[in-house]
């Protein structure tokens, strides 16, 4: 197990852990971003660097509170149906983080979104230097022009953000033998619900050209349904009273998760203009209700370089249409776990428990067109928090109604799907370890609960808090998310007194961070080589390459050429 990072902080949400494909670990911690980079350690350090160099990370901190005139503009008063104090004066501390796939930074690096409080979705990347990281681009700004151009009424809620999530990488798969952006990162897509209860989704694009004003990102709105005139109610408060119509009137998209890709168009390989379809579907929780939307996304190739992206949005009526479903009272958080090549799984939390729907590939891909689909094919699962009682601070309780806080089912080279494991975190005491294979099934109600890996080390830390403070081991553990790279697993823990106020400074918060290998005896996850000798070897492979395509030189294609021609005096 890697050494774990004790960080002066205090987490501002739940799910604050997200973990990039370039291993930099992001922590929400309120008005800011931590971020724990991955450090290289050099041969030769310096005796006064030798403490700090011998870490495998290094930290910096990101501000997200800090906004210009042109990024968040002064709103007015308003109706009091769409006015809000509270996004006003928020102190827009941090309520959702994640980080994009590879490919649409700079360099092809990840790209961090951050949701504040303020209801201002922002993108971040490095300037550059590693430490140094600055907002990039304001996803609210395309959201109000897109719904002024459709001629709705202006409106405030329609371009703050409740809540996001990214797409997984929509790829043309069918030129597996181009090396060209479209083919090896994909096109980067964004779900997003609006306060008006739109679910929008964007393109993410990274602009090329030198532009000294406007964002470095494009964000194209291809596709949006509004679901403002769902029928909202929730099922745990009774009907017809006020106090349910006023909840039903407010009521507002808590989470969102896109599922999985499934190619159904016909590709025509070779041709300029081709098409390639793609069907996905999205969850969301409204009111207590779990609801999925069909999203089906285009992408044409018009010439060599040019690649456009059409969506389309409709509200899947066939797949949550029975009565057990609606009589739940969903919470969130919503996690799509791909089983394997033929399963598909969604997680999602409800109040005391959690539920799951199970597809196989040919009902998820089917539900996505909005077509009939066998229900042997789709199995729905609930799993109650509760065990037989438990004594927590001299009261007997048999039931877990915390939220959950971390859902992940962490993958690796090493293991196959078989053997990987999902794992359930809650702010309280629950937690449990299933294996992926009979998650969802009736069979994981006849297996052992298994033990989850990190908890003796976090009970060692409660033991030493109780002892430090003096509470007679009447101390509590919060787990605030888990995060997942290469099969390693994070988890970002708190520790409190439990029978008493608490009252604490800005120096005295701690967050724990514990990792956990995918099996025992692994090692972990090293940041890449950018010693000299590898740089230079590196370099002499990728001039060797130029220079060796001299031949397969087209007479148009001038680009390659002065390419060519700045390679021959570095390699000579």
């Amino acid at each position: 197990m890697a050494e774990a990072l004790d960080l002066n902080l205090y987490p501002s949400c739940y799910n604050c852990l997200s973990w990039s494909d370039d291993g930099e670990l992001a922590v929400a911690a309120g008005d800011a971003v931590h971020l724990q980079l991955p450090q290289w350690k050099p041969k030769y350090v310096h005796p006064l660097f030798k403490k700090e160099k011998s870490m495998p990370w290094t930290s910096t901190k990101v501000r997200t509170n800090i906004f210009t005139h042109q990024e968040w503009k002064v709103t007015l008063p308003t109706g009091r149906d769409e006015f809000s104090i509270g996004a006003e004066q928020s102190l827009s501390t941090v309520s959702q983080l994640a980080w994009s796939n590879q490919g649409l930074g700079l360099h092809r690096r990840c790209v961090l979104a951050v949701l504040t409080s303020n209801l201002l979705l922002s993108l971040y990347e490095a300037d550059g230097q590693r430490r140094s990281w600055s907002r990039v681009c304001v996803v609210n700004k395309a959201l109000e022009k897109y719904f002024e151009s459709k001629g709705r009424p202006k409106s405030i809620g329609a371009s703050r953000i409740r809540s996001f999530a990214w797409c997984p990488p929509l790829k043309n798969d069918a030129r597996g033998e181009d090396d060209r952006a479209d083919v090896r990162w994909g096109e980067q897509l964004l779900t997003i619900a609006t306060d008006s209860n739109d679910v929008v989704l964007v393109r993410v694009k990274r602009n090329h050209s030198s532009k000294v004003f406007g964002w470095r990102y494009s964000i194209d709105v291809i596709g949006h349904i509004a679901l403002g005139n769902l029928h909202r109610q929730y099922s745990l408060i009774p009907k017809g009273s006020l106090w349910a119509d006023a909840l039903s009137s407010k009521a507002r998209i808590q989470n969102i998760s896109c599922g999985p890709w499934s190619k159904t168009g016909d590709e025509q390989n070779g041709l300029k203009d081709s098409r390639l379809e793609s069907h996905a579907m999205i969850a969301l929780v409204l009111a207590g209700n779990l609801h999925l939307v069909n999203v089906h996304a285009g992408m044409s190739f018009q010439d060599g370089l040019t690649v456009s992206v059409e969506g389309h949005l409709t509200h899947n009526t066939t797949v949550l249409s029975s009565r057990v479903m609606k009589s739940i009272n969903f919470t969130g958080l919503l996690q799509w776990i791909p089983v394997d090549e033929t399963r598909v799984l969604l997680v999602s939390g409800y109040v005391g428990g959690r539920a799951t729907l199970r597809f196989d590939q040919n009902a998820y891909v089917k539900s996505s067109m909005q077509r009939e689909v066998d229900e042997n094919n789709i199995i729905f699962h609930q799993r109650s928090f509760h065990d037989q009682g438990y004594n927590s601070m001299g009261t007997m309780y048999s039931q877990y109604n915390e939220p959950i806080s971390g859902i992940v089912a962490p993958e690796s080279s090493t293991t196959s799907h078989d053997t990987r494991t999902i794992y359930l975190t809650t702010l309280g005491r629950f937690s449990e370890a299933t294996p992926l294979s009979t998650t969802g099934t009736l069979l994981e109600e006849t297996l052992s609960k298994s033990q989850l890996p990190w908890l003796d080390q976090v009970e060692r830390y409660r033991q030493r808090y109780s002892i430090q403070y003096e509470l007679g081991d009447m101390s509590i553990v919060r787990t605030w998310g888990l995060a997942t790279f290469d099969g390693w697993t994070a988890v970002a823990f708190t520790m409190h007194p439990g029978d008493v106020l608490e009252y604490t400074i800005k120096a005295e918060e701690s967050t724990i961070i514990l990792f956990t290998p995918p099996e025992p005896g692994a090692v972990f996850p090293k940041p890449a080589d950018l010693s000299d000798e590898r740089m230079t070897m590196k370099r002499d492979e990728v001039l060797n390459y130029l220079l060796s395509s001299v031949d397969r030189l087209q007479q148009s294609d001038l680009r390659s050429a002065k390419l060519i021609y700045s390679a021959c005096p570095i390699k000579h």
